[in-house]
């Protein structure tokens, strides 16, 4: 079995950091001939997300926007704790949090 990742693996793993999708990260990056692309490139995608390789990729990129997040939150709080801008920062954080825990 492969340890390193294939291309379209790399390419996956960019692309669900940049979009959040795995679906359109699989779409990007499989040739997928079928009247059903986004059914089959979401299957891809779910698979993907299940390999041990593409988790430990992905783990690493997620905590470290996560500590980003966390400073860019910090610097806020100090300012204006109540903004739409630091609540979207939040849920943000949130969100890049439950996919650490889910690729734990």
């Amino acid at each position: 079995m492969a340890r390193e990742l294939t291309k379209k693996e790399k390419g996956f793993v960019r692309d669900i950091v940049r979009t959040g999708n795995a679906t359109k990260a699989a779409l990007n990056n499989y040739e997928i001939e079928s009247k059903n692309k986004e059914n089959v490139a979401g299957a891809i995608g779910s698979e993907n997300l299940r390999k041990p390789k593409i988790k430990k990729a992905l783990k690493p990129i997620l905590e470290r926007y996560q500590k980003e997040l966390d400073a860019v939150l910090a610097a806020m709080e100090l300012k204006n704790k109540d903004s739409e801008q630091y609540k979207t920062l939040v849920d943000a954080a949130d969100k890049i949090q439950k996919q650490i825990q889910l690729l734990s």
